[in-house]
């Protein structure tokens, strides 16, 4: 998969990423000892309270971002690709992008009307695809 992000949403996707790790310490990173230290040492000071804070003003289409690349960062085997574009290349992308997302989904839909075994990953994509339609 890959996520095309402006250099402003690159910042919330690292925000989303500290505040999982402040979560979930031993499953996100868990073998980088320096990493750990460093969040260790971030908690003294009260930095948890205000990530929190900070991932629950987000835009719902950032949290959605991060939930889709987060497995990667708790040892998953997918592979995710970030982009950080300037806002003008990552429109152009994006547009491409949703293109390929809509024809994907069609041909879910498709299987699901068949009757045919759909994996939860393309549920997972229908859903993302349907949700930014509403949007």
């Amino acid at each position: 998969m890959r996520l095309n992000l402006t250099p402003n949403e690159f910042a919330d996707i690292v925000a989303s990423f500290l505040f999982d790790k402040f979560l979930y310490p031993d499953k996100v990173v868990p073998n980088n000892e320096l990493f750990n230290e460093l969040i260790d040492k971030l908690k003294g000071k009260g930095t948890k309270s205000l990530l929190m804070g900070y991932y629950l003003n987000l835009p719902t289409e950032m949290r959605l971002d991060y939930k889709r690349i987060k497995d990667v960062l708790k040892g998953g085997s997918s592979i995710h690709e970030i982009r950080i574009l300037p806002d003008k290349e990552k429109d152009k992308e994006d547009k491409k992008e949703k293109g390929g997302l809509v024809r994907k989904a069609v041909k879910i839909v498709k299987k699901l009307l068949k009757k045919e075994e759909v994996s939860k990953e393309e549920l997972n994509l229908l859903l993302e695809t349907v949700q930014d339609k509403e949007d």
